[in-house]
């Protein structure tokens, strides 16, 4: 199975900001499924790093790696805070 690791680098220089993940019994450290980033204004920025994440249920948890939640506890969350991005089809 393949799943993102969060470069060291990269999570150094992501200062004001949460990398959500979503564990499961094979991969209990997590599969990284989302990024967020403050975008000043008070506005965050949120951005998918696994395509299949939004095509989750909404009542799929997600964790923080490194920060606090924010508010952030399931896949519906991350897709609220994406406004207008996706449509959800709740058929």
């Amino acid at each position: 199975m393949t799943h993102l690791v969060l470069d060291q680098e990269y999570k150094k220089n992501s200062a004001m900001s949460t990398t959500f993940a979503v564990k499961t019994p094979q991969n209990p450290e997590g599969i990284v499924v989302a990024f967020r980033s403050n975008g000043g204004g008070g506005q965050a920025n949120i951005e998918w790093k696994n395509p299949l994440a939004p095509l989750l249920p909404r009542n799929t948890p997600v964790v923080p790696l490194d920060n606090s939640p924010q508010g952030i506890y399931t896949i519906g969350d991350l897709l609220e805070k994406i406004d207008g991005i996706y449509e959800i089809d709740e058929q």
